[in-house]
């Protein structure tokens, strides 16, 4: 009797109260991605999904970063953000005349190089030693007039019948001659032994040498412009002039390439096996499901992630560009 009397509030709290535990319990699991809720949009209520949320992305390659490549201060900013910029086209100078001046110390020196190989083998070797074997001569033929001179005086010298000075001028000149004949012969022995085809190929290598001395630094050189290393446009610019950045430890921007774009689904096991490799499907933006883009499954994965689900991505032709990055979408089967 005293249940039938009890007060109307008393007898609907352990119902509530249960009811909003189990609300909780089911949206934890729900959040944890451990159970589905409602059916799948597109679903015929046998668990087999047809249309799936995703979210797209830069497909690999079509993304990129701008970095600095020197720790020099920025000379110039050639771009802004939005702009859409060529592979290989400059967008940031570092000041550079530190190594301009050594790229032309180095061509200076490889010029000077060139310069004494070409006077090298201008020289007139054969004529040389030709003028060298002429001058021996010449000082023997000397040598001998002046020792058949000073012999045929050496008896008047004895006798007394010649004077001091001519004799000590005969002996003067033997002596001379003999010096003039003994440097010339060296002079040709010289010319003789001289190795000229190893002297050139030593100053040959010592040219090719120069040569890749410049060509590195010169390729150095080209690290002041820094470049953009793919197609796209800049989504991203944080640089200015006068601003001196760490290579490896800064990034200045990115550039995004959007002509093709991934979109990527997580899905449950049961999903993802309804999908194959090479398999035609079509995405479209939620609330538009009239304009769709053809994509391609490119990827399945064949590990889940901690909350269950296998990663697949979809490969889509996106010429103008229409998709953005990060953009949610919908996929479906034609």
């Amino acid at each position: 009797m005293e249940n039938i009397h009890q007060p109307i509030w008393k007898k609907i709290l352990g119902p509530t109260l249960f009811l909003a535990g189990a609300g909780l319990c089911y949206g934890i699991l729900l959040w944890t991605g451990q159970i589905s809720g409602a059916l799948e949009p597109g679903s015929h209520g046998d668990g087999e999904a047809h249309e799936w949320t995703g979210r797209t992305q830069p497909a690999p390659g079509r993304s990129a970063t701008i970095a600095p490549t020197v720790l020099h201060p920025v000379d110039a900013v050639l771009v802004k953000l939005g702009d859409r910029v060529k592979k290989d086209q400059d967008l940031v100078l570092i000041d550079a005349d530190e190594q301009k001046a050594v790229v032309k110390a180095k061509e200076a020196m490889l010029a000077e190089m060139k310069a004494s190989l070409a006077k090298f083998k201008a020289q007139p070797r054969e004529q040389e030693r030709a003028e060298a074997r002429a001058a021996l001569e010449a000082t023997r033929v000397s040598l001998k007039e002046a020792r058949r001179f000073l012999e045929r005086i050496e008896d008047l010298w004895g006798s007394g019948a010649l004077s001091e000075k001519v004799y000590f001028e005969g002996l003067a000149a033997r002596a001379r001659f003999e010096a003039e004949e003994r440097a010339a012969t060296a002079r040709l022995e010289k010319l003789l032994r001289l190795p000229i085809a190893e002297e050139m190929a030593e100053l040959q290598a010592k040219i090719k040498t120069a040569e890749a001395i410049l060509k590195a630094e010169l390729a150095e050189l080209e690290h002041y412009s820094v470049q953009a290393p793919i197609a796209g446009v800049i989504t991203r610019l944080d640089v200015n002039v006068g601003m001196v950045s760490r290579p490896g430890t800064t990034s200045w921007g990115d550039i995004l390439d959007l002509s093709e774009i991934d979109v990527r689904l997580d899905l449950t096991p049961r999903q993802a096996n309804q999908l194959s490799l090479n398999q035609k499907v079509e995405v479209y933006l939620p609330g538009d499901p009239d304009r769709h883009w053809p994509g391609t499954v490119t990827y399945i994965g064949q590990a889940a992630n901690q909350a269950g689900r296998i990663p697949v991505l979809i490969r889509v032709a996106n010429p103008q560009e229409t998709l953005r990055a990060n953009m949610e979408v919908k996929v479906r089967l034609p």
